[in-house]
């Protein structure tokens, strides 16, 4: 199996879990209910973009069912089309990301909704990650802020 493929897999079976946040996942009363949070997220790019100004592609980590074989599933990490294992070029995945949505809440008071900012602050567990990579003998960087897997 391809070193890509494992870490994905290894990547989204400890980290696409429920997410754990500081807020609860259900609203307090009077709290505005926004999209589904995200249980993961990460940053990638091919080796063609980094010929052409190193643009990064950000998301969440891929489903499991959707790493096939030879690729990661057409649409699955956010692009246009399947994704060659062989063509993942970097991998960043933060200990730290936030997720943002405007929102409204209903006031007793006034007859239309008041909008709102809403934010959701997650952490990811690189460094048990970090640890399940080094037990399949895959190689990565681990700082305090992010975990990587470079392959240039």
């Amino acid at each position: 199996m391809h070193e890509m493929r494992n870490f994905l897999v290894i990547a989204t079976r400890h980290l696409n879990q429920p997410v754990r946040s500081k807020l609860s996942l259900e609203p307090r009363a009077g709290e505005p209910v926004g999209p589904r949070r995200s249980r993961s997220a990460s940053t990638f790019t091919m080796f063609d973009n980094l010929l052409w100004g190193a643009d990064y592609f950000r998301g969440e980590l891929p489903l499991e069912s959707d790493l096939l074989e030879r690729h990661v599933r057409d649409a699955s990490w956010g692009t246009c089309g399947p994704i060659s294992y062989d063509d993942i070029a970097h991998v960043l995945i933060p200990r730290f990301f936030t997720q943002e949505y405007r929102g409204q809440i209903q006031s007793d008071d006034r007859d239309k909704p008041i909008p709102t900012w809403n934010q959701w602050e997650h952490e990811q567990d690189i460094g048990g990650l970090s640890k399940l990579l080094d037990q399949a003998t895959i190689g990565h960087n681990l700082t305090k802020e992010v975990l990587e897997i470079k392959r240039f």
